[in-house]
């Protein structure tokens, strides 16, 4: 028997508070770079937010590009939300540089005219840790911060970040990326968090839960070799949604069967990015493509009418693809002996993908002690 969606908390849309800050330029004596990206975020994350699948009201939003003293970013978090009792999120959000203080005992947000210099950092920028003291100073059932920045992981350490659901580009000590000479993109963390909650997930929940959007934000930077977000939730944060899934129950469409398969071939990318062959996240998430890949093989073939559909051919030669992968030769022998047959009759034995298959079919025959140079089948 199927098992019960787990329900997500979903606030309130007239009890949450979203304030955006992005310092994309600097000014004199400032040496740091700009980040044009950085306003491209904030103006293509606000009406996600306040959108029909977003949780906030627009004027629920606030932004701040650009700010050139600390006021300009804290003043936003204490201006009175204007509701009844306590928000259920509070929610801040912040792109552009940041740096180590001095000492490298913390990480500052980089202002319009901060200066990367181990003397004055801490003076022309804004602690970290300040931002998380002041979030927390905010009547809120949830406390949200999602940093875009170098070094964002550091806020995992820190005491005033301890009650705060957090999802970060970046590990303690690594830096963010962003995409040079691309600036009517957003950066690369924030341009993977808005594909997910504009696309959805077709198989995924009603709504989308902080565990969620890590999973798939990490899923989708480890395939292209980006950096590796962090996520950390508190008590019953893992349930907590920003966004409805504008994808739910899209599942098996084509359009969804697509975007599924697609996560397939992410979710296999990610596992031979984590290390050598018996590495534990690289052996966890194989084993995650092929149990998606079967679920999506199963789906399809109830979905699409046509047994061959060249969508679905190329379903299960994923799948087979992915047994072989995950040393499973006997299965993926028996899925690529059909699959080469089927591929033979509807696109032809000199098609790309029947050779590719017949190529697998093969490796796998000689592994099995079989004879021949591909599977065969009879009947």
């Amino acid at each position: 028997m199927a098992g019960s969606e787990w329900a997500a908390l979903v606030p309130r849309r007239s009890h949450t508070l979203a304030v955006l800050v992005g310092t994309a330029t600097h000014v004199t004596p400032s040496k740091l770079d700009p980040i044009a990206s950085v306003a491209r975020n904030i103006e293509s994350l606000a009406p996600v937010l306040s959108g029909e699948h977003g949780c906030f009201e627009p004027h629920r939003v606030r932004l701040r590009v650009d700010p050139h003293t600390r006021a300009d970013v804290l003043g936003p978090l204490l201006e009175p939300a204007d509701v009844d009792g306590e928000l259920d999120v509070l929610l801040f959000y912040f792109a552009g540089h940041a740096i180590r203080s001095g000492s490298g005992s913390e990480v500052c947000l980089a202002l319009t005219g901060t200066l990367d210099h181990s003397r004055h950092s801490a003076g022309t920028s804004l602690p970290l840790a300040e931002v998380l003291a002041t979030m927390r100073g905010v009547p809120a059932r949830f406390h949200v911060a999602i940093l875009d920045c170098c070094f964002a992981g550091w806020a995992l350490r820190t005491p005033q970040g301890e009650r705060v659901q957090l999802l970060t580009a970046t590990e303690a000590g690594r830096r963010a990326d962003y995409r040079i000479g691309a600036e009517d993109q957003p950066t690369v963390f924030t341009g993977a968090l808005l594909d997910v909650v504009l696309r959805g997930v077709p198989d995924g929940p009603r709504h989308l839960d902080l565990v969620t959007l890590h999973r798939r934000i990490a899923t989708s930077l480890a395939a292209t070799g980006g950096e590796r977000p962090l996520s950390r939730t508190v008590g019953a944060g893992a349930d907590l949604a920003l966004f409805a899934n504008p994808a739910y129950g899209g599942g098996n469409t084509r359009e969804g069967l697509r975007d599924r398969a697609a996560f397939v071939v992410d979710t296999r990318a990610a596992a031979f990015s984590c290390g050598p062959a018996g590495d534990l996240f690289r052996e966890h998430r194989l084993a995650q493509a092929v149990r998606l890949a079967r679920d999506l093989v199963a789906d399809a073939r109830g979905a699409l009418a046509d047994p061959d559909d060249e969508d679905l051919l190329y379903y299960r030669q994923v799948l087979g693809t992915l047994l072989f992968e995950a040393r499973l030769p006997a299965e993926a022998h028996e899925i690529l002996v059909d699959l080469v047959h089927d591929l033979d009759r509807v696109v032809g034995p000199e098609d790309r993908r029947t050779i590719q298959a017949r190529a697998v079919g093969g490796a796998l025959s000689r592994c099995l002690g079989g004879a021949g140079e591909g599977p065969a089948r009879t009947g």
